[in-house]
């Protein structure tokens, strides 16, 4: 990879330890309130249980603890090795694409996943990323969501593409189970795409036939189906675009796909299919099906690209539809500028599974307009082909002329044989011709309902039973259009009547969803099941009852279907009627028992139906039935509150005259007036507020009515809340005026208006935020503008000491920061921070903004409270442009910060090689330390940045530059693990044995670190495995004491000593022994290492395991037979430094395995006056069952109870003098 990938990636690289239960990670940090350097930090995590599998492994939850509470959460994806080396995938590419959009993350376009690191191990690579409780976007892909939500979700992959793109990569796997759920109902929609296992970055040579993506949502240039390009053709972002269309059919259909096969992709791309855009009329406005279309494009060079597709109508704030009214911007709680509300699914269209039905009704209807086939007055009426053609599917763009078929006698006289064959003739269909198509002919033949032309085809011996494209036998036809002589025909002839066709629907399902009861009755004298269902799980009363067919249903009725037999979404004839408006159909059904308050999946009763789509009438005759107004659905909402979602003032009224609860509340608090003022029913808040609604109820938010209107720019609304004395004043949870609110969305009239009533225009937030501040860090001039001429104060500042000024710089708004400055904000007012406006413009990379600040006057050389300039901001981010600004109009460019930095060390230190390189063309100093007296080079070593690194030697930095403690670039490099930093230093001669001041070598950091590739280097390069550091340790030793299993088999390869030993007389197993690394001390005892080997103090590994309580170790020592009576030079045995340290369980261990009770050290001391004298109360049970001498004294004459008195410990005092029966009782107190 390159240079600038493996700086990244290594900027993410995790040290870890993976152990059975937890995977352990080390990090080191300066201290420096008590001067140390590199202090070891763990953190662990632990398994909780599988998310999913993949291909190459599975993804697990993680948790890290603290005690007992869970602190934090992750989800750990496992990529296995073998796997992604046998299907030759190169994971390192979604490391990178995880890597880079990570670093791109900030508070305004969190879409992206966020990726914490990674690390791996001989089998496997682990990616650490953020776990989302609520899953991903394929599990909600069957619940009914609203246009609305939709565009929700479809504005945050939008723009995930487009920053994405921007970046040069292409997704190439996108579909509902690679997007992740952040946020949902009750709150607003948001979501993050992640999984970048198939992205790639522009340039990479795909070819184009290289597999990517998932079949149901892959673009169809991966298959070859576009001619137009060769095959040589690399992918671009447009395969992208395809699948986000995809995505959006998915979402509008409940989980359907717009071409379930390839062939009918191929077809679509050929001009043999039409764009499927049936299904999402049910869902979607016109504009949301152009949005589709503009994407499902067969040329990728002509569909809507990330940039292009964030600005058709459909997806522009406001464009929304009257029953769909849209969600808020989703903003987080601290930002709460925009309402959360209600789910709109309970309250907006049916879902498409409860009414998928009507597809089919309306895919015929469309069928027999094209073709001329529609039912007239009993006749039937359509039109016949001008010429010869034998392709039933191109028959809808055959041009046709209309005749009327005369009345067909039932059996098949001579006359009507020629004119049913001069009839097919006419429609195109020559029986002697060699490309005649039985198929399309008998097709034909049963979508006119022709009876004579049937029989004769029926002569011709055709089957019965083929299927059209859309799965539907001859049958379905002949019932979806009510020609029952030719249905009857059929089953005299033994077509199987329950054949199901398209999406599982048999003849009795399209005959119903038609009104077609002769033919539903045909059918069920023949056995046709009334129960059978189709694949959403309706029964063929669902569709009738959906049509307002109530012969149909009457029918079915007195035949004994189940009147509560539910669909998928459970769904009854009940609720299907009530959607619809069809009151006779609702009104036969409740004549016949149908349960009145049975609910729908998300709790939708009848009512609530009835309610949302304003069919007042049935709402009426539910009410009359019985039907419960205050019944609540899975959102806490009852009907009113679907009305006044919808604005239905009718059936609002028809509420509150039976008594509804004009108050009651939502899931988030919202009451009726709160939704009609969200969503701009003048009608129905008025209505609400003359039956006395409360203007000043707030929602859980702490949300009034006002400030809903005002959130979305509804002045009538508001004019009307302000009559009714509406409070203006009045404060959300967050301190959010309507005022705020107003500001914060652009609304200028809701803002005059508010103004105009006396609003307070210095309300301030919780946060300490003014309107004028939520104009300006929105962009939004005008309003900041009325706010200004209304004396708004330019200079008073939020909690954090911003401005409107700062505000605006922050975010770019150049025209919002030109007006400020023309009124006279202070262009040097810092914030809390002391940073400046132009210190925000630098930080962000605005250049224009920083321009526009320099020729007014802003001071380069003003430093904020860490001493950084402007220049200094632009280098961190790595903003060439504006650093290049600076220097221009005069910045210092060896200016120092609090830390001494310049500059250029802080480009050096973020790995920007372009913004380096222009410090150094305009003089920057190489050499230049910071109060560490670190050099540029060594912060670029230190973090990895190789390109910067390279460029700095080119430029002859000093490779031996040493820092305060002695340090030079390439101990940095070593410490880090930066292989190809380091092998770049000793390529330029870096010596490779010089030694920080307490002696170690890069060698010595290396190992400590775990870095196995860097000390790989170190020792080709001749690197000293002997070489010990001030305290005599060598790099074997510091494997050894941090556990790293692999570095030191290395070692060991390379002829390292085992039994060397450091200054206090300990050599590597030692080490391994005192930090419990078992891997390591298992690893040296097979390699040789004496187990008995004494340190200065008499102390084998043995003892030092007891000393620290690291059992397992313990026992492999006691396993390869290290000795349980040794002695050190106190005379201890490992007994008695497990009982002195309290660490029951290696004293239990030693107990099992023989260790004298009794054995005296120095003094007379034995296991138990140790235990005593440190007041281990649970090991002082441990040996007293065991039996040990309560009455032995020590050399003074001191008896253990005496020891625990004298320490203080009265428990131990009670334990010593208790009775073994009763002992273990006290210990539990």
């Amino acid at each position: 990879m390159a240079s600038a990938a493996s700086d990244l990636l290594a900027h993410f690289k995790l040290e870890a330890e993976i152990f059975p239960t937890y995977t352990s990670h080390i990090s080191y940090r300066n201290d420096h309130a008590h001067g140390r350097r590199k202090e070891r930090v763990e953190k662990r995590w632990y398994k909780d249980k599988v998310l999913g599998h993949g291909s190459f492994g599975e993804v697990c939850l993680e948790v890290c603890q603290q005690g007992d509470n869970i602190v934090d959460t992750r989800a750990v994806k496992k990529i296995e090795k073998a796997k992604m080396r046998s299907w030759e995938v190169d994971y390192e590419r979604e490391l990178l694409a995880l890597a880079k959009f990570s670093k791109l993350q900030d508070e305004e376009e969190d879409v992206l996943i966020k990726f914490f690191g990674y690390f791996e191990n001989a089998d496997a690579v682990f990616l650490a990323m953020e776990y989302f409780s609520y899953g991903d976007l394929a599990q909600y892909l069957e619940s009914p969501l609203s246009e609305p939500e939709i565009k929700q979700i479809t504005r945050d992959v939008v723009e995930s593409l487009r920053i994405m793109h921007a970046e040069g990569f292409a997704h190439r796997d996108l579909k509902p189970n690679n997007i992740f759920v952040v946020k949902k109902f009750p709150e607003s929609w948001w979501v993050k795409i992640g999984d970048f296992g198939m992205a790639k970055r522009d340039g990479e040579q795909t070819d184009l036939r290289t597999w990517g993506g998932t079949p149901n949502y892959q673009a169809p240039e991966f298959n070859g189906y576009v001619e137009e390009l060769e095959e040589t053709s690399i992918h671009t972002n447009a395969v992208d675009m395809w699948s986000l269309g995809c995505v959006v059919y998915s979402l509008a259909t409940e989980g359907a796909v717009p071409f379930p096969t390839p062939l009918a992709v191929n077809k679509f791309c050929n001009g043999k299919l039409p764009f499927p855009d049936k299904a999402l009329s049910m869902k979607l406005t016109n504009s949301g099906i152009q949005f589709v279309k503009d994407l499902l494009v067969r040329l990728p060079s002509e569909r809507l690209t990330a940039e292009t597709a964030q600005h058709p109508p459909w997806l522009q704030k406001g464009h929304e539809s009257f029953q769909s009214p849209s969600h808020p911007t989703a903003l987080s709680q601290q930002q709460s500028g925009v309402a959360k509300l209600p789910h709109p699914a309970p309250i907006d269209r049916m879902n498409y599974h409860a009414v998928e039905e009507n597809l089919i009704g309306k895919a015929n209807e469309k069928e027999r307009s094209e073709e001329g086939g529609e039912e007239r007055d009993g006749d039937t009426v359509f039109q016949l082909s001008t010429h010869n053609t034998r392709d039933y599917e191109r028959l809808s763009s055959t041009p046709l002329r209309r005749t009327v078929f005369p009345p067909i006698s039932v059996s098949l006289q001579e006359a009507e044989r020629r004119e049913a064959t001069r009839l097919l003739r006419d429609a195109g269909f020559d029986l002697d011709a060699a490309n005649y198509s039985a198929k399309s002919a008998w097709f034909w033949a049963a979508k006119h309902g022709c009876k004579a032309v049937t029989l004769l085809l029926l002569e011709k011996g055709p089957d019965i039973e083929v299927k059209d494209n859309d799965e539907n036998t001859a049958l379905h036809c002949a019932a979806c259009n009510g020609h029952e002589a030719v249905a009857r025909l059929f089953l005299e002839k033994g077509v199987d009547i329950e054949v199901k066709g398209k999406n599982g629907r048999t003849a009795l399902h399209h005959a119903a969803f038609n009104g077609h009861e002769a033919v539903a009755r045909l059918l069920l004298e023949k056995g046709a099941g009334l129960e059978v269902k189709n694949d959403v799980g309706s029964t063929a009363l669902h569709p009738a009852a959906f049509n307002g067919h109530e012969a149909v249903a009457r029918l079915f009725l007195e035949k004994g279907v189940d009147i509560e037999v539910k669909s998928n979404n459970r769904t009854t004839a009940l609720h299907r009627a009530a959607f619809n408006g069809h009151e006779a159909v609702a009104c036969l059904f409740l004549e016949k028992g149908a349960d009145i308050e049975v609910k729908m999946n998300d709790g939708r009763t009848a009512l609530h139906l009835a309610a949302c789509y304003g069919h007042e009438s049935v709402a009426r005759l539910l009410l009359e039935k019985g039907a419960g107004l205050e019944v609540k659905d899975n959102y806490r909402m009852t009907a009113l509150h679907v009305a006044a979602f919808n604005g239905h003032e009718a059936v609002a009224r028809l509420f509150l005259e039976k008594g509804v609860d004009i108050e009651v509340k939502g899931n988030n608090g919202m009451t009726a007036l709160h939704l009609a003022a969200s969503y701009a029913h003048e009608a129905v808040a008025r209505l609400l507020l003359e039956k006395r609604a409360g203007l000043e109820v707030k929602d859980i938010d702490g949300w009034t009515a006002l400030h809903g209107a005002a959130s979305y720019g509804h002045e009538a609304v508001a004019r009307l809340f302000l009559e009714k004395g509406a409070g203006l004043e009045v404060k959300n949870n967050h301190g959010w005026t309507a005022l705020h609110f107003a500001a914060r969305n652009d609304h200028e009239a809701v803002a005059r208006l508010f103004l105009e009533k006396g609003a307070d225009i210095e309300a301030k937030r919780n946060d300490g935020s003014t309107p004028l501040h939520l104009a300006a860090s929105n962009g939004h001039e005008s309003v900041a503008r009325l706010f200004l001429e209304k004396g708004a104060d330019i200079e008073v500042k939020n909690n954090d000491g911003k401005t409107a000024l700062h505000l605006a710089a922050r975010n770019d708004h150049e025209a919002v920061v030109r007006l400020l400055l023309e009124e006279g904000a202070g262009i040097e007012v810092k914030r809390n921070d002391g940073s400046t406006a132009l210190h925000l413009a630098a930080s962000n990379g605005h250049e224009a903004v920083a321009r526009l600040f320099l020729e007014t006057g802003a001071g380069l050389e003003v430093k904020d409270n860490d001493g950084w300039t402007a220049l200094h901001l632009a280098a961190v981010d790595g903003h060439g442009a504006v650093a290049r600004l600076f220097l221009e109009k005069g910045a210092d460019i060896e200016v120092k910060d609090n830390d001494g930095r310049t500059a250029l060390h802080l480009a050096a230190s973020n790995g920007h090689e372009a913004v380096a390189r222009l410090f150094l063309e305009k003089g920057a100093g190489l050499e230049v330390k910071d109060i560490d007296r670190w050099s540029a080079l060594h912060l670029a070593a230190s973090n990895g940045h190789e390109a910067v690194a390279r460029l700095f030697l080119e430029k002859e930095a000093g490779l031996e530059v040493k820092d305060i403690d002695g340090w030079t670039a390439l101990h940095h490099a070593a410490s880090n693990g930066h292989e190809a930093v380091a092998r770049l230093l000793l390529e330029k001669g870096a010596d490779i044995e010089v030694k920080i001041n307490y002696g170690r070598t890069a060698l010595h950091h290396a190992a400590s670190n775990g870095h196995e590739a860097v000390v790989r280097l170190f020792l080709e390069k001749g690197a000293g495995l002997e070489m010990k550091d001030n305290y005599g340790s060598t790099a074997l030793h510091c494997a050894a004491s941090n556990g790293h299993q692999v570095v030191a088999r290395l070692f060991l390869e390379k002829g390292a000593g085992l039994e060397v030993k450091d200054n206090d007389g300990w050599t590597a197993l030692h080490l391994a022994a005192v930090d419990g690394h078992g891997a390591v001390a298992r690893l040296f005892l097979e390699k040789g290492a004496d187990i008995e080997v004494k340190d200065n103090d008499g102390r084998t590994a043995l003892h030092h395991a007891a000393s620290n309580g690291h059992e397992a170790v313990a026992r492999l020592f006691l396993e390869k037979g290290a000795g349980l009576e040794v002695k050190d030079i106190d005379r201890w045995t490992a007994l008695h430094h497990a009982a002195s340290n309290g660490h029951e369980a290696v004293a239990r261990l030693f107990l099992e395995k023989g260790a004298g009770l009794e054995v005296m050290g120095n003094y007379g001391w034995t296991a138990l006056h140790v235990a005593a004298r440190s007041g281990h109360e649970a090991v002082i049970c441990l040996l007293l069952d065991k039996g040990a001498d309560i009455r032995a004294r020590n050399i003074r004459g001191s008896t253990a109870a005496k020891l625990a008195a004298k320490g203080g410990h009265e428990n131990c005092v009670k334990l010593l003098k208790t009775p073994s029966s009763r002992r273990w009782g006290i210990f539990r107190r």
